[in-house]
């Protein structure tokens, strides 16, 4: 079972997946950026204009667009202000109801509410189902726990930046379940840390979540050890459907990451870097060091597959067949056999 090279750039799939897959159950953010009382983040998913709002404590994820003429209520980004439209004012409740329109008539307004969705917190991490139920979170929270993924929710990030790919969103997924790459591709960046393309790893997968654990070459994190003691060698991921990946690195640093496609062939990866309980516990030069580490190699690592995923965004164009995948990919045999289900249900 495999995914046919034309649902990789077609635009009509494309369309279909935003219903069937991104229209469901989908990361939207952390709460350690939405902080603030009026704290926020607009952007656009499952063919919606939406935004993620904190109000008092609760998160909410409404429709973006103004009730009287269909402008955006808040530009697309992170911000803080009033939910309230900067074209003629009408301002909105917490749960979407309108609250003021300045000089308008009530008798002309027949609609007073935004769409809303159903919006769940699992360790800081923020999901909405765009299908309108509670998002199902049983098999998210499992695969969290089992790559050791914990961070202080009210806390926030100490790194955060945002990576557009020419490249459809199935090509992200595929490249971080699997390893096969990472001697090709990663040289300077995980191989020099212990991890290959022959490196040990297990992997398991519940319904629409799948992780892994990878052991490092031996020896390859003494230095690491000498450092910090407690810290655990290892590199863990969790992939959790359809758009967030998790990812903590020697117990000390958390990678969070989640996608927005913009096209069938454009992705917009917005990642965070977190520290883990672990290293809070360090001293201050110790944990500006890993600090430091953690934000160079991410960024070198990410630009790395940037490019070649953009090369297999081209070359899947003409591709005469199906991948043709090995042993080693087996996450991705998992990924294609959830979309499979999804889109033909």
């Amino acid at each position: 079972m495999s995914i046919r090279p034309e649902e990789y750039y077609c635009a009509d799939v494309f369309a279909r997946e935003r219903q069937r897959l991104l229209g469901g159950r989908l990361c939207v953010g952390t709460a350690g950026r939405l902080t603030a009382p009026d704290a926020y983040r607009a952007y656009q998913a499952g063919g919606r204009a939406l935004v993620t709002r904190h109000f008092d404590g609760h998160f909410h994820t409404l429709e973006n667009v103004c009730l009287h003429r269909g402008n955006l209520i808040h530009s697309p980004g992170y911000g803080e202000k009033p939910f309230r439209c900067g074209y003629h004012g009408w301002q909105y409740h917490a749960d979407g109801a309108l609250r003021h329109a300045p000089l308008s008539d009530p008798a002309c307004i027949k609609r007073h509410q935004l769409q809303g969705y159903p919006t769940a917190n699992l360790g800081g991490l923020l999901f909405a189902d765009l299908q309108g139920h509670a998002p199902d979170l049983a098999a998210p929270r499992r695969a969290l726990a089992a790559i050791g993924f914990e961070v202080d929710p009210l806390s926030q990030p100490f790194h955060t930046d945002a990576l557009m790919h020419q490249a459809n969103w199935k090509l992200l997924v595929e490249n971080v379940l699997e390893p096969y790459h990472l001697s090709f591709v990663h040289s300077a960046t995980f191989v020099a840390q212990g991890f290959s393309s022959t490196t040990d790893y297990e992997w398991a997968a519940e319904r629409d979540c799948s992780w892994n654990i990878v052991t490092p070459k031996p020896g390859s994190d003494a230095g690491l050890r000498r450092l910090i003691p407690e810290a655990r060698g290892g590199y863990a991921h969790a992939w959790l459907a359809p758009n967030l990946f998790v990812s903590v690195s020697s117990g000390l640093v958390a990678f969070v990451s989640h996608f927005l496609p913009t096209s069938a062939g454009a992705t917009l990866l917005d990642y965070e870097l977190w520290e883990t309980p672990l290293l809070m516990r360090q001293k201050k030069a110790i944990r500006e060091y890993v600090k430091e580490e953690a934000v160079r190699f991410t960024a070198t690592v990410l630009e790395e597959d940037r490019v070649l995923l953009e090369t297999s965004q081209q070359g899947i164009a003409h591709a005469r067949g199906a991948h043709q995948l090995q042993p080693i990919e087996a996450r991705i045999g998992h990924f294609h056999q959830v979309y499979r289900e999804a889109m033909d249900a």
